[in-house]
């Protein structure tokens, strides 16, 4: 009972950031570009701006639509004091090709980055390696949010240029984010500890239903190759079910992902589309309008294959979420 005792205890302890980890409410890093392309410069600083930068490449499959997206936020947004940059993780010749194409379509400023250290300094710190990638810093210099997802994003930078964004809860979020990608790496390697961890992220987001629906949306949505304990995401979302009073259209989403995922594709879109008739938020229609296109998508392509085993709905299920990152609706600061 006391190895029991001791074992839960270091699990716990390797769940939270290591002493000095976080980067919300850090300073934000300068950025070091080898020439800026179209725009800029711009220093990263504190005074009056709001910052948005963006970590890419011209060659990821969501290149254009990054574009068009930071594009129409820095639109929106000039007047607020918002200065939107796009920082390529490639050589000045790249980007330049990449503009010539899509030049016409980018509506803020961007730079190639020089030897990586931009990308670097604001990667490392967070432990991220997938871009695209984006960091939110306020006008007193410190960043304030980071994620991929766009609709965050947009949540995020509506709160702050209001002046209505909880940087406690915000950093509440980076920590469960880092506990998740702790998990996932122990995924990876096929660590003993997998089980015990999951376990442990569930009962840190008790009663937490935007937390326990975020829990259940990433274990479905895990990268291809890697084993999905669909009954972890179930109790998660079980959880969610019963104390929600508000985020209902957002778990009834997460569910139809669960389904979907889990083995029942028909029953997953069909929930979707209760989950989109019933959502009231333009931005939650968005998103669950794009999963929906998505899982459509992997149905009829699943049906034009051979037939293939159907899968169970327990841990061993295969992976794969509707496109390159299950759609989801994510934690709102």
């Amino acid at each position: 009972m006391m190895k029991c005792a001791l074992f839960l205890g270091c699990l716990v302890a390797s769940l939270l950031p290591d002493s000095g980890w976080a980067f919300i409410g850090e300073p934000a890093p300068r950025l070091t570009v080898a020439a800026w392309a179209k725009g800029g410069p711009v220093e990263i600083k504190p005074g009056t701006n709001i910052f948005v930068v963006e970590i890419w490449q011209t060659g990821i499959k969501s290149a254009h639509e990054s574009v068009l997206v930071f594009s129409e936020l820095q639109k929106q947004y000039r007047t607020n004091g918002v200065v939107v940059v796009g920082i390529c993780d490639e050589s000045v010749e790249r980007l330049n090709d990449f503009l010539q194409i899509e030049g016409t379509n980018v509506a803020y400023a961007v730079a190639a980055d020089t030897n990586h250290q931009t990308s670097f300094a604001y990667m490392r710190p967070i432990a991220q390696r997938g871009i695209p990638y984006a960091f939110i810093v306020g006008t007193n210099g410190t960043v304030l949010w980071h994620g991929w997802s766009p609709y965050d994003l947009v949540q995020s930078l509506e709160r702050i240029v209001a002046g209505q964004f909880d940087l406690k809860r915000a950093k509440e979020i980076e920590t469960a984010n880092y506990q998740m990608q702790q998990y996932v790496d122990f995924l990876r390697t096929g660590d003993r500890r997998t089980g015990a961890t999951g376990r442990t992220l569930l009962a840190n987001r008790t009663n937490d239903v935007v937390m326990l629906c975020d829990l259940a949306r990433e274990i479905v949505s895990l990268p291809p190759g890697l084993k999905r304990d669909y009954a972890l995401a179930d109790e998660a979302l079980t959880q969610a079910e019963k104390a929600a009073t508000t985020n209902l259209d957002r778990i009834a989403y997460v569910r139809a992902l669960w389904l979907f995922e889990s083995g029942h594709p028909e029953e997953g879109i069909a929930r979707g589309e209760q989950a989109l008739a019933a959502a009231q938020d333009s931005q939650d229609k968005k998103l669950i309008e794009a999963g929906l296109h998505r899982m459509r998508e992997r149905l009829a392509a699943d049906k034009n294959r051979q037939p293939a085993a159907k899968p169970s709905s327990g841990t061993n299920a295969p992976s794969g979420g509707p496109g390159d990152q299950a759609p989801g609706i994510p934690t709102k600061p």
